[in-house]
């Protein structure tokens, strides 16, 4: 019998990829993986848009479980899916964050 305690849980992909498919929400997970947990002014300063609308595509996240809330304002991705610094395994293989150059 195979040892599944340690394997992440496998998100859905129809969830996952909407949950990840828009590029500000991408950019969030990146941000996240690379730095730990962020509140959301810091995500929103990094990224250059307004908190409230870091606030709406955070909720997104959180409710497909891709990040989570701790110590009330910081979010993260859950553990479960950490790989490495800037390496995020959702169930499917690694995703390699990398910094999405700030646009010209």
């Amino acid at each position: 019998m195979a040892d599944t305690a340690s394997k992440p849980p496998i998100l859905s992909v129809e969830v996952l990829t909407r949950a990840i498919g828009n590029p500000l929400r991408w950019r969030i997970l990146t941000e996240i993986s690379l730095r730990g947990p962020l509140m959301v002014s810091e995500i929103a300063d990094a990224l250059g848009s307004s908190m409230s609308h870091i606030s709406k595509h955070i909720a997104i996240l959180r409710k497909t479980g891709t990040v989570e809330q701790i110590r009330g304002r910081m979010h993260t991705v859950p553990a479960r899916h950490i790989v490495g610094i800037g390496v995020l395994d959702f169930g499917y293989g690694p995703f390699r964050m990398k910094p999405t150059p700030p646009a010209a």
